[in-house]
């Protein structure tokens, strides 16, 4: 009951927080930033991202960031983020199904340089929330036969 209160007030939070930084950055920008109530990945992404940079996640505030540049994030403890901050903002419990989320929506890891393990989408970056809208989850493509594709040659004798 006590966790289930804590997360509906760090939803808020994350609305908030969110509709504030959108806010501030179109403003900048002159573009509107309409809010919805079903957050997108990215959008979320974004939220967790901002609430880590302002105000933190107390004593693991250390597992995820922003690059310094702000173009880029990094998930610096894995088993602290996935454990502490993720049930937060997303339905993931294994770090492979974010991992794998953040590449269907176009996010590419960086493997060389001082930024090796960093994330990076070129509409994904700290001082420009509104380049979000630009970000689209890649489809899943389904196997010929399976029940999903409706064009497949899945048959059943009956």
């Amino acid at each position: 009951q006590a966790l289930r209160s804590d997360l509906t007030a760090a939803r808020r939070v994350l609305s908030r927080v969110l509709v504030a930084e959108c806010t501030r950055f179109s403003e900048a920008e002159s573009q509107p930033y309409k809010a919805s109530t079903r957050r997108q990945f990215p959008e979320k992404l974004y939220a967790m991202l901002a609430i880590a940079d302002n105000q933190g996640f107390g004593s693991d505030s250390d597992a995820v960031s922003w690059l310094p540049n702000g173009l880029a994030f990094v998930v610096h403890d894995e088993k602290v983020f996935m454990e502490s901050i993720v049930p937060y903002f997303f339905r993931q419990t294994k770090v492979r199904s974010f991992y794998r989320q953040l590449g269907l929506w176009g996010f590419k890891r960086l493997t060389l340089g001082q930024y090796a393990g960093a994330w990076y989408n070129e509409n994904f970056a700290r001082d420009s929330p509104n380049k979000m809208k630009e970000m689209v989850r890649i489809k899943i493509k389904s196997k010929p036969g399976s029940m999903s594709d409706p064009t497949g040659d899945y048959q059943k004798e009956l």
